[in-house]
């Protein structure tokens, strides 16, 4: 197993005051995010050479920049057939870590909790677990029972034969959510750090909708249909919705909306993505502003909204944000309204109560690489 040196945590480093997050929330009077990066450059070992079918890379101790009980991880990897990646956390358990003591006996950590996988992924090793007394694994993210200060990832790379492609890993990236109560006075907290208060504009995103003619998969694509559509904004999307589901599906969930999942196969198809916090609609303009299409996790019950969508209610949803008009309202692409989900219109406060007092959990899909 190879270590890497401890990355600095300021990569690219965005704190959003965020609300509702968990149930708990209620009592917390403002919690705070921070999303961390390490890029291909910073994990060294992402892909295998040109001997080997199997390198698992572990991180340096990080220290993060608050206390946190929720970490979403999201990752950016190609896997040809053949190859897979699997990626795991791990919990520093003991108390009042400082810069000097920041390497821990084995028994100060928690075991290792698999995060996911990409591809023709290994099987997990055996140290592996998705929950402990105090930890566990919320299909795509990592639930705490009291705030953490220091965790660990690490991955592991496999190709099922040495003349194989490898599998490469571009970036990872980890959102933390904690108690900003408990960080007053941090020289690392940034609120609102990108924002535009006035921008307006409607991205020109196709429609398509997650109607479909196999049974197994009705009602259950607004994720990968989501995805789908910010590809075919950049003109990458793939020839069958279904197919691309398909390598979305999560079997160890039976589920096609596994966050972490949607973003790996935009990036796989040349769309760099991440899973982050909104709680501020200046933040949700300046992502636009910048060309980035957003897919909003929402939620909520019937007669809670004063404009809801056709479906009235849902414990679970995906739409894209492609806009704001002059008034306010949100322009989105909703693959769950075959007839009047393009360009369906939100208001600012129906879908603040959807999304972001729900924990504004969105996927930010950004702009391909320059060719």
């Amino acid at each position: 197993m190879m270590n890497l040196a401890t990355p600095s945590i300021c990569r690219k480093l965005v704190a959003w005051l965020l609300a509702g997050w968990l149930s708990s929330a209620a009592a917390w009077a403002a919690p705070v995010d921070a999303t961390l990066f390490f890029t291909s450059a910073e994990l060294a070992d992402s892909y295998l050479g040109s001997a080997g079918r199997e390198l698992t890379v572990m991180s340096a101790p990080i220290q993060a920049p608050f206390p946190f009980t929720v970490a979403i991880p999201s990752w950016n990897a190609v896997a040809p057939a053949g190859t897979g990646l699997r990626f795991a956390i791990r919990i520093r358990l003991t108390e009042d870590i400082t810069a000097n003591s920041i390497a821990a006996l084995p028994t100060d950590w928690s075991p290792w909790l698999t995060l996911g996988e990409w591809g023709d992924a290994p099987p997990p090793l055996p140290d592996e677990t998705l929950e402990t007394p105090d930890l566990r694994i919320n299909v795509d993210t990592l639930e705490t029972a009291k705030p953490v200060k220091v965790f660990q990832w690490r991955y592991t790379l496999f190709r099922s034969a040495v003349a194989t492609a490898s599998p490469l890993l571009r970036r990872l990236a980890i959102c933390l959510s904690g108690d900003d109560t408990v960080a007053e006075g941090a020289s690392w907290k940034v609120r609102q750090l990108a924002t535009v208060n006035n921008w307006t504009g409607v991205l020109p995103v196709p429609f398509r909708s997650q109607e479909t003619s196999e049974p197994r998969m009705k009602g259950s694509l607004c994720s990968p249909t989501t995805t789908f559509m910010a590809l075919a904004y950049h003109g990458a999307a793939p020839p069958s919705l279904e197919d691309f589901a398909r390598r979305i599906y999560d079997k160890r969930f039976d589920l096609f909306g596994v966050w972490p999942r949607a973003v790996a196969a935009a990036a796989e198809r040349g769309l760099p993505a991440y899973v982050t916090r909104f709680r501020n609609w200046n933040q949700v303009r300046a992502e636009l502003a910048k060309g980035h299409l957003l897919g909003a996790s929402i939620r909520f019950k019937e007669g809670e909204l004063e404009r809801p969508p056709a479906y009235r209610t849902t414990k679970g949803h995906l739409l894209l944000i492609r806009g704001f008009l002059p008034s306010g309202e949100i322009v989105v692409n909703d693959p769950a309204q075959p007839q009047g989900g393009e360009g369906f219109v939100w208001l600012p406060r129906d879908l603040e109560k959807a999304w972001l007092a729900n924990g504004g959990v969105a996927y930010v899909f950004e702009a391909p690489a320059a060719k």
